[in-house]
């Protein structure tokens, strides 16, 4: 065992909670020799009983053990199809136009990932740039959904723009309107969500038995104040979710972030807002400003302030969760951070 990448271990197959089928592109022996013969040097091994259990493969991946079946990518081919477990022949279902990695399964459905090919490099110079020119395509870079019974194509999804290769599909079940954030560009900073019972309680929750009198609005904003939580003897949150910019300008604007102050003179505002106020000593410390976006689906948060001497003291959490739960029942799934 050494870390040379001699036969390039790729995939991964698990039966019964335990590993048992594993993917390799050859079975050089010699630093990186796989890159000299990864056209039909693959094989699918069984690590139980460390029988080579199909050859001749063009770099094989994601092996998957579904319906009593060993399914995997022939990838450097462009095929999806399962391995005859008795003569450890491979049998192709359909043909991807694209690189394949990444294979899960729902039902009668395989989602397969598909990659863009890459200028010379080991994914250039395969049978699967001979395949595409034969069908007059081009690779693509996406996810097809393929009938198992039928090698039927039923959906696919192309990705354009910087995406151009994939490395795994996962199947997330009961989940809608997933989001994936990636490490390297500023949306990871600009999003924040929180899943029931993860948020850390710094503080036991109660209810604010009195509103307080100088957050009331103008009558004519009928604003709705609902006392919210009393986290301790020292301070008090409080949420309003029917605010008015114009409210906030001529009576908290030294609580509002000048960002905030700016953005509202050339983006609109919706309407009515969210505020959550932080109350020391019948004191307002903290203030906390939403909106619900467009969508409906989503609340944004555009201003946020604590004093200096109160902060770091779990303040922001409060307004935070507060936040959270007032727009879940108001039907939204994440908050944006702007």
């Amino acid at each position: 065992m050494t870390p040379e990448d001699r036969c390039h271990l790729n995939g991964l197959a698990v039966v019964k909670g335990k590993a048992r089928y594993v993917t390799c592109v050859n079975r050089s022996d010699a630093v990186a020799g796989w890159r000299q013969r990864r056209s039909k040097g693959g094989c699918l091994i069984d690590i139980s009983s460390d029988e080579i259990i199909s050859e001749n493969l063009s770099m094989p991946h994601s092996p998957r053990w579904y319906n009593d079946k060993l399914w995997l990518l022939n990838s450097a081919a462009g095929d999806f199809g399962y391995v005859d477990m008795k003569n450890g022949i491979f049998e192709p279902v359909t043909f991807c136009p694209g690189y394949m990695r990444g294979l899960a399964f729902h039902k009668n459905y395989a989602i397969i990932g598909l990659s863009k090919q890459r200028s010379r490099t080991v994914l250039s110079d395969l049978e699967l740039d001979k395949r595409l020119e034969e069908k007059n395509t081009d690779s693509r870079c996406g996810l097809f959904i393929v009938d198992i019974h039928t090698g039927n194509v039923l959906h696919w999804l192309e990705f354009e723009g910087l995406i151009s290769e994939l490395y795994d599909v996962q199947i997330l079940k009961n989940t809608s309107c997933p989001t994936l954030l990636g490490f390297k560009s500023n949306d990871i900073a600009q999003e924040i969500s929180f899943e029931e019972g993860q948020l850390v309680k710094r503080h036991t929750l109660g209810s604010l038995q009195e509103p307080i009198p100088f957050f009331q609005p103008q009558e004519n904003n009928k604003e709705i104040t609902k006392p919210l939580v009393q986290p301790d003897p020292v301070f008090r949150f409080q949420l309003s979710t029917n605010m008015r910019f114009q409210y906030l300008i001529d009576n908290h604007i030294h609580l509002l972030h000048s960002d905030f102050v700016n953005r509202s003179q050339s983006k609109k505002i919706n309407e009515p807002l969210i505020a959550i106020v932080t109350i020391y000593k019948k004191e307002i410390i903290g203030m906390l400003i939403a909106e619900i976006r467009a969508d409906r689906k989503s609340s944004e948060l555009l201003s946020i302030f604590i004093k200096k001497q109160f902060r770091c003291q779990g303040i922001t959490k409060g307004m935070l969760k507060i936040l959270y739960k007032a727009t879940k029942k108001m039907g939204c799934k994440y908050i944006k951070i702007s």
